[in-house]
């Protein structure tokens, strides 16, 4: 930044640049500033302007951008969020402002640039706060009021351009329509994740999946859209849509898979056999003789609890199917099912 001498014409202007021009970072204060009287404003060049009166220099000291553009985005200093202040008064001391901004939260740190000639304040402070809430309110409420009489200006110290806000709002949008692809097509089971191809019906909080290791065709999961280990970690809406899925599908698979009875079942924690820590609802058709024993079927839904296995739906004993032949039992409920996609969006 400089403050050049004036000049009758622009190309004077040019020519005396050497001798009248005057660096504001070599100053100690504005004192150090030669003053210059006004002159004629220049009548054939209509981009010259007058040089600053020196009541103006003398109240406007050297200091920190002190507005922050539009468009702009607040960042934090390593250690917290810096504001700075402007039009602090001359005589204003390193306590009292201190204590001026405390009122918006806890100040970390203060400073008050002071002029070596007389000791008196530049015009501007740097006050520092832990969080970004602490910093914002003191912008916010601090900004236009009276310190010592004189009005204070505030805003943060470090901000980032427009350009680059633009710029990382941008990527920002990149990545979450990049998240929401990916949501789309897979569903969390636990550690799995579901392809869309395997699920079958899909609400606001619960989704239903083709089983990889059936114990019983037609044997198919209910389980909520949250990843969550527990039943009674459940919220109520969770539990009541949980089951009313579960009803929805029932009466599908009992007259698809010509069932007689169902099987309605949630294994609450690996205590009970669960083996995937998400909560689930098995709904298995049955028929009569299916097992030697009605109840054998908990056992076979424990499976061998004597043996270390891979957290597998189900146990080794069943051979996983293929993808296509999942995906294929899922178009097919899923044409029995209306509503297919409530909620998916």
């Amino acid at each position: 930044m400089r403050i050049k001498g004036t000049a009758s014409n622009q190309t004077s202007r040019q020519e005396d640049h050497d001798e009248d021009s005057v660096n504001l970072m070599d100053c100690e204060d504005m004192s150090d500033i030669e003053d210059t009287p006004d002159k004629p404003k220049p009548q054939q060049h209509e981009e010259a302007k007058p040089a600053a009166s020196p009541s103006r220099e003398k109240d406007q000291p050297d200091k920190p951008k002190e507005k922050t553009n539009s468009a702009a985005i607040a960042q934090g200093s390593i250690e917290g969020w810096v504001i700075v202040v402007t039009g602090v008064h001359e005589e204003a001391t390193a306590d009292y402002v201190r204590d001026f901004f405390s009122d918006y939260g806890k100040v970390r740190n203060m400073h008050l640039n002071l002029d070596r000639l007389t000791g008196y304040v530049k015009g501007y402070a740097l006050v520092e706060y832990e969080t970004e809430k602490e910093a914002l309110k003191a912008v916010e409420k601090a900004a236009g009021k009276e310190l010592l009489g004189k009005r204070i200006d505030v805003d943060f110290a470090f901000v980032k351009d427009s350009q680059t806000a633009h710029e990382d709002r941008r990527e920002d949008r990149r990545e979450d329509r990049r998240e929401a692809s990916t949501a789309a097509k897979t569903f969390q089971f636990g550690a799995f994740a579901i392809p869309l191809s395997q699920t079958f019906l899909v609400t606001k909080l619960s989704y239903a999946l083709v089983n990889l290791k059936p114990i019983r065709p037609g044997h198919v999961l209910i389980a909520p859209r949250r990843r969550i280990m527990r039943f009674n970690d459940l919220t109520s809406e969770e539990v009541t849509d949980l089951f009313a899925q579960g009803q929805r599908v029932s009466k599908v698979v009992e007259r698809l898979f010509n069932a007689e009875s169902l099987t309605l079942c949630i294994q609450d924690g690996p205590q009970a056999g669960q083996s995937v820590p998400h909560v689930h609802l098995h709904v298995i058709p049955r028929h009569q003789g299916d097992f030697p024993d009605n109840d054998d079927i908990y056992d076979v839904l424990e499976g061998d609890r004597t043996k270390k296995k891979l957290p597998h739906i189900d146990n080794d004993e069943r051979k996983p199917r293929s993808a296509q032949e999942m995906a294929e039992e899922a178009e097919m409920l899923r044409k029995e099912l209306s509503g297919w996609n409530e909620g998916a969006e």
